[in-house]
């Protein structure tokens, strides 16, 4: 179990845009986004956004949510995610 915890930490957060991502919709966790939203406030052009953004869904830490158009909003039933969000505070990150 240990190595595919450490494989799913590696890829979720092995790049800078996903840890916007994560960041951005951790500051308000309640709230769901848009993909034009979040390239708005995380600074990433849309094709790389929707690459790591799939990631993220495919790991299960976030939510695509069925409105028009598309929301994502973090996967709070997450082990793994709600660990990382509480390290995320330890440091003042989010």
């Amino acid at each position: 179990m240990k190595n595919s915890i450490v494989e799913e930490v590696e890829k979720g957060i092995g790049n800078p845009i996903k840890l916007r991502i994560l960041r951005v919709l951790a500051m308000n966790p309640s709230q769901a986004l848009t993909k034009y939203e979040l390239e708005k406030k995380t600074y990433a052009k849309p094709v790389s956004l929707r690459r790591h953004l799939k990631d993220l869904i495919a790991l299960g830490w976030v939510e695509e949510l069925p409105y028009t158009p598309r929301r994502y909003q973090l996967n709070m039933r997450n082990e793994t995610l709600k660990n990382l969000l509480e390290f995320f505070k330890a440091i003042h990150y989010i």
